[in-house]
C-alpha cells in the first residue's frame, strides 16, 4: 500500500511538471516577442517621426540603431521575426491615411512591404552569422530591400523630391540629384550601422575590462549597469603556517 501510494502520488504531479515546463517556455517565448516589439517599435516610431514631421528629418540617422542593435542578438528567425514587427509597426501607420480610400490596395501594400522588412531582418542576421556585422554590407542590403519598396510606391526616407532642398543640407541634397534617393538611403543606413557598430565595439571593451582583477586594489563601480561594469576584486594573502614551521613562498 504505502509503495502504490507512492507511485500514485508521483503520477499525479507529473501533469504538473509538465504544465510548468510549458508555461515557463510560453512565458520565455512573450518575453522575447516583447523585447522584439519594444527595439523595432522604437526604431519604427523615429522613423515615422522623420517621414510625418519634416523638420525632424535627423530622426533618420539614428532612428535604425535600436532595430540593429536587436539584430546583432538574434538568430536568423528571431532576426525575421523583429523586421516583421518593425514593418508591421512602421506601414500600419504609415500607411493608415490611404486605408478608408482603399482599404485592400494599402492592406495588400503594407503586407508586402512587412514582409520585405522581415526579410531584411533575416538576411542582416544570416550576413551577421557568416560575415560578422559589417556597416557596409547592411546599408547595401537596405538598398537592394527599398527597391522592392519603391516598386509599391513607398519610401521610407524622403518621399517628396520637391522638399530635398529644404530639409536636407547641401551635401545630401546634391548627393540625390547626382545618383538618386537610393544614395541617400544608403548614407543614411551606413550612418545608423557605424553608430550601432560603435556602440558593440564601446560595451565590448568596457565588459573585457570589467574582467579585470587586481591584487591589493579595491575598485569603485561608478556606473553600476549590471553586466557592464561588474567585476571581482581579489587579494592575495600571503600564505600562513603554524608556529614553529617556516613558511616556504
Amino acid at each position: 500500500m504505502p509503495l502504490r501510494a507512492a507511485l500514485a502520488a508521483g503520477a499525479r504531479t507529473l501533469p504538473f511538471i509538465g504544465g510548468a515546463k510549458d508555461g515557463a517556455k510560453r512565458s520565455t517565448q512573450l518575453a522575447g516577442w516583447a523585447q522584439n516589439f519594444l527595439f523595432a517599435g522604437t526604431s519604427a516610431f523615429l522613423l515615422l517621426v522623420a517621414n510625418f514631421f519634416p523638420h525632424y528629418w535627423y530622426f533618420s540617422f539614428f532612428a535604425l540603431i535600436s532595430f540593429l542593435y536587436r539584430i546583432i542578438r538574434l538568430n536568423a528567425l528571431g532576426a525575421l521575426q523583429l523586421g516583421f514587427l518593425f514593418g508591421f509597426s512602421y506601414f500600419s501607420i504609415y500607411k493608415i491615411s490611404d486605408f478608408f480610400n482603399a482599404p485592400v490596395l494599402t492592406i495588400l501594400t503594407a503586407a508586402l512591404g512587412t514582409v520585405l522588412f522581415a526579410l531584411f531582418g533575416w538576411a542582416v542576421a544570416r550576413a551577421k552569422e557568416k560575415f560578422g556585422f559589417n556597416p557596409l554590407f547592411v546599408s547595401l542590403l537596405w538598398v537592394l530591400f527599398e527597391l522592392g519598396l519603391i516598386q509599391f510606391g513607398m519610401r521610407p526616407f524622403l518621399n517628396e523630391s520637391e522638399g530635398a532642398s529644404t530639409i536636407l543640407s547641401n551635401f545630401f541634397h546634391g548627393l540625390s540629384v547626382l545618383f538618386g534617393f537610393l544614395a541617400v538611403s544608403f548614407v543614411i543606413v551606413l550612418v545608423n550601422s557605424l553608430l550601432v557598430f560603435a556602440i558593440e565595439k564601446a560595451v565590448s571593451l568596457a565588459k573585457a575590462r570589467g574582467q579585470g582583477v587586481w591584487e591589493y586594489e579595491s575598485v569603485w563601480d561608478l556606473a553600476p549597469i549590471p553586466g557592464l561594469f561588474a567585476q571581482k576584486v581579489y587579494r592575495n594573502h600571503a600564505a600562513r603556517s603554524p608556529p614553529g614551521i617556516p613558511c616556504l613562498n
